[in-house]
């Protein structure tokens, strides 16, 4: 059993603004309210977004292909070696 919100680690700081800004600006007036379920689970206190600077983002090595050194570092972090 987790206690507690569960964190949804983003790079990218508009959508972690928009996740927590009830408001609706000009650019987003065109999106449904339907569409805002994180924005609904950080209100409910279910979810946090927290800030991960983009070298330090793990999901980059699932999702962008890495130079050798990058690569090398990020995998070491997800195999848990030293």
């Amino acid at each position: 059993f987790v206690s507690g919100p569960t964190n949804l680690s983003t790079d990218n700081q508009g959508a972690r603004a928009l996740s927590y800004n009830p408001e609706h600006h000009s650019r987003t007036k065109h999106v449904a309210r339907r569409h805002f379920f994180v924005r609904d689970m950080v209100e409910s206190f279910e979810l946090e977004v927290p800030f991960v600077r983009t070298d330090d983002n793990i999901a980059d090595f699932f999702t962008k292909p890495l130079q050798g050194k990058k690569f090398h570092a990020m995998r070491r972090v997800i195999m848990n070696e030293q």
